[in-house]
């Protein structure tokens, strides 16, 4: 076995390692719930935000 075919079969293992920690922090962002609240709130927020007054979206009537 040649040192350079050693050292890529080394390189291959590290990266699966790394591969499953990136997959572990999707899921803890994915078991979040509030964060997808948070992020529609933030669409909601982008293109209508609400009128102090009466609560109704600024988006259909600006007061």
């Amino acid at each position: 076995m040649k040192p350079t075919q050693r050292r890529a079969r080394l390189r291959r293992r590290t990266r699966r390692k790394h591969r499953q920690q990136a997959r572990q922090q999707l899921k803890q962002v994915k078991t979040q719930p509030e964060s997808m609240q948070a992020r529609q709130r933030r669409r909601i927020n982008k293109f209508c935000s609400r009128c102090p007054m009466c609560g109704y979206r600024l988006m259909i009537h600006w007061i």
